[in-house]
């Protein structure tokens, strides 16, 4: 019992929850690629690639995630992605993240590829990644860019 109320209890418990095992380190989510997969009528279907890095020494389940992409000062896309994936202790996974995009805006950054074929076009992701682990729901917001100029 007194176990538990010093793991659960302050924030300043958490280094002693850190030296009875029951810590964890925040995974590393990053942007990997974003890659056209159909352009059909008045839709562009894309799938954006994240690594999910987990440094822990348990298996986190990967249960939602809220995200915000951005392409050249664009609004792309914005949602919920509620697929669970495991991700192995001490491993990292590839999370694919389909996406479909009105031809309007993908015109719009097709129109700047156009524009100038060396020019970077940058596609920012925002969001926050809900894991299930054994020490409980672990919560990770991150941005990342990535340059997608295929001309590049």
């Amino acid at each position: 019992m007194l176990i538990f109320i010093l793991v659960s209890g302050t924030s300043g418990c958490a280094t002693f929850a850190d030296l009875l095992g029951f810590g964890y380190s925040q995974p590393k989510v990053t942007l990997r690629d974003v890659e056209v997969r159909g352009f059909s009528g008045f839709v562009l279907d894309l799938v954006v690639k994240l690594n999910v890095q987990n440094p822990n020494d348990f298996d986190i389940v990967l249960h939602q995630l809220d995200y915000n992409i951005v392409v050249a000062d664009l609004q792309l896309a914005q949602g919920s992605y509620n697929k669970r994936i495991t991700i192995k202790e001490q491993a990292a996974s590839e999370v694919k993240l389909p996406l479909t995009v009105d031809t309007a805006k993908a015109s719009a950054i097709i129109d700047q590829l156009i524009k100038d074929s060396e020019q970077e076009l940058i596609a920012r992701i925002t969001a926050t990644v809900v894991f299930d682990s054994p020490v409980g729901k672990i919560e990770h917001t991150f941005t990342d860019d990535k340059d997608i100029n295929p001309g590049k």
